[in-house]
């Protein structure tokens, strides 16, 4: 059989999830509020995929268009009367994320331990994180093109800033297609 808690613990550990509940309640209300989010504008553009001889349209953000370099970098053309994307089809996709040549000093909101981040904060209405689909005939030009682009943008993104890739995520099968499951 258990032991049956005294009153006294039972008091004692009301009494810490009291003061635990308000420090909590307290470094919310302290925290920063965060603004609602900016409308992102966007544009369209034609995507050539790798995996199909298919041409998609694609929506590409007018930040990422401009601070990469425009459609002829990317590898995007002009709009045209191509398809959307299908549905669950990934386009290949370059990210850039600015940096500081510095690390700032922040403290955990959650556990208030003190840590360096490295990256930029977007605050002023200035946009720290660009992404845009890229495209290309072949793996080859695809690999040429994003060098290419980590180049020009190398003294953009900073010391500790990045440049990653996504790679293209076409649609292998669709739903309702093939067989199996009940009743075929």
């Amino acid at each position: 059989m258990a032991r049956i808690p005294s009153v006294a613990s039972l008091q004692r550990r009301t009494n810490e999830l009291k003061a635990r509940e308000t420090a909590l309640k307290a470094r919310q209300q302290a925290a920063p509020k965060v603004g609602t989010g900016q409308a992102r504008p966007t544009q369209t553009a034609k995507y050539k995929s790798i995996f199909t001889t298919e041409d998609f349209t694609v929506n590409v953000p007018n930040a990422g268009l401009t601070f990469f370099g425009g459609l002829g970098a990317l590898g995007l053309a002009a709009p045209d009367t191509s398809q959307k994307l299908p549905r669950g089809f990934k386009a290949a996709k370059i990210t850039a994320t600015r940096g500081r040549s510095k690390g700032a000093e922040k403290t955990s909101s959650l556990s208030g331990r003190k840590y360096l981040k490295y990256s930029i904060d977007a605050s002023g209405g200035t946009q720290s994180t660009f992404s845009a689909p890229i495209s290309a005939d072949t793996l080859a030009a695809l690999k040429t093109k994003f060098q290419a682009i980590i180049t020009a943008k190398k003294d953009d993104i900073g010391e500790y800033g990045r440049i990653s890739f996504e790679p293209e995520r076409p649609l292998f099968s669709a739903s309702g297609v093939g067989g199996g499951g009940a009743g075929s």
